[in-house]
């Protein structure tokens, strides 16, 4: 059966052979997640300069989250920031780590996009805003729970890009011969509600970075 996915990195998780030759009957859209925590703890670090430890909330089950830790904590040593790492591989540790922002365990918060995390979107971004954490996240529908701000793929244009593989699978298409798409749009969000909450005053240049400012 023929399978089109969407993946931070579909060669190293063993999705594909590789981006150009897929193989196998597996095809889709690369997002490049890695390269984009680093903007990330960037972005967060512009709006809440003060936040000194940040938690970097990662599922260390997943093939990529090694190394999307070391790149964030390349990027938190050249901001001068400490990065806590609070790993949850499931709904019980997601639980004990949503407990720890309870308590105080960082002044700020970088959300992964593991599956982990997406799937209780809505009591991350609340127990985040809860805690009263600047935050950045990996897609816009935790703005809609509550958070900050966030950084990533568009879903709807992902979601188009996805149609169109099972378009022409479906008019006889291998997957094989479909190269993987590697996306290089990111759309950076931030709900200014919600800054005001924190009294965050948000840097004008950040402001003009955003794809959309929620007033």
């Amino acid at each position: 059966m023929p399978i089109v996915f969407v993946s931070g990195d579909p060669v190293a998780t063993g999705l594909a052979a590789s981006l150009a030759k897929p193989g196998g009957n597996a095809t889709g859209v690369s997002v490049v997640s890695t390269e984009l925590f680093p903007k990330r703890l960037e972005y967060l670090h512009w709006l809440a300069p003060r936040a000194r430890r940040i938690a970097f909330l990662t599922n260390s089950s997943n093939p990529i989250a090694s190394t999307q830790l070391e790149a964030t904590q390349k990027a938190a040593q050249l901001l001068g920031v400490q990065l806590v790492k609070l790993d949850a591989r499931n709904e019980s540790e997601l639980r004990t780590v949503l407990h720890a922002l309870e308590r105080g365990a960082a002044d700020g918060a970088i959300v992964s996009n593991d599956l982990v995390y997406r799937s209780t979107a809505s009591k991350v971004a609340q127990v985040i805003r809860k805690a009263r954490l600047p935050a950045i996240f990996p897609y816009r529908q935790y703005l809609n729970e509550g958070g900050l701000m966030s950084y990533g793929p568009d879903p709807r244009d992902v979601g188009r890009k996805l149609a169109v593989y099972v378009d022409k699978i479906l008019k006889g298409a291998k997957p094989t011969d479909l190269p993987i798409e590697q996306l290089s749009k990111y759309e950076l969000v931030i709900d200014l509600r919600v800054a005001r909450e924190l009294n965050l005053t948000v840097p004008q240049e950040l402001l003009l970075r955003a794809d959309e400012v929620i007033r």
